[in-house]
Parts: structure tokens; C-alpha cells; sequence
């Protein structure tokens, strides 16, 4: 039985959760779908989130797996016995006119 699931401004899934399987398969995009299943998925929307899932797979001695597109033909972010990290919705971009620095965060797509 894991610890109890921090709370995050994303969404997280166990097992036992409506969509669960949804969120660790619902963008592998070829569809060829592995027989690999996480522990848990979060979906990140902050930092602080990828910080909360980080500590949490530490907490239950899960592996950890970033996903951030989908794109992987073989799907190396499903794993067993870890956490999937879905970075997707950290889709956001910030310019810093003053000082000519742009910050993307990972899932960033245009």
C-alpha cells in the first residue's frame, strides 16, 4: 500500500482510480501499448508538483519515468514498480524581455 497521495495542483491516479489507465496509455501515440504498468501517474501542472511526485516515489521506493510527449516508439516511460511523471500539461513559456531569457517548461510544443 503506498503513502497517502500528496495533494497536487495536477491530477494524480493509482491503480484503483477511474482513468487510470487512460493516463498511462492515453498518449503513447503509436499505440503500441507495452505490458508495463506504474505504481501511480501524476500529471504535473507546477514545479512544486514535480518536486511532490519526486518525494512521493522516494516515499514508496518506485523508480521514477518523465514522460513529456508521448513519442516514444517503444514507450520507455511505462515501467514497472515506478511513477510516471507526465510533464504535458507544463506547457507554458515565459519571456523575460529586460534581460533576453525565455523560459519553456518541458511539454512546451510550438
Amino acid at each position: 500500500m503506498p503513502t497517502p497521495t500528496p495533494s497536487f495542483a495536477g491530477t494524480s491516479w493509482l491503480p484503483s482510480d477511474p482513468g487510470f489507465t487512460e493516463a498511462v496509455f492515453g498518449r503513447q501515440f503509436n499505440r503500441r501499448l507495452p505490458d508495463r504498468m506504474p505504481e501511480a501517474v501524476v500529471a504535473a501542472a507546477s514545479t512544486d508538483d514535480v518536486i511532490a511526485a519526486v518525494r512521493w516515489a522516494r516515499e514508496n521506493g518506485w523508480r521514477l519515468a518523465v514522460r513529456s510527449g508521448g513519442h516514444s516508439w517503444a514507450g520507455y516511460s511505462l515501467r514497472e514498480g515506478s511513477l510516471l511523471l507526465d510533464t504535458y500539461p507544463m506547457q507554458d513559456m515565459e519571456l523575460n524581455a529586460d534581460h533576453t531569457v525565455v523560459r519553456a517548461r518541458p511539454a512546451i510544443s510550438s
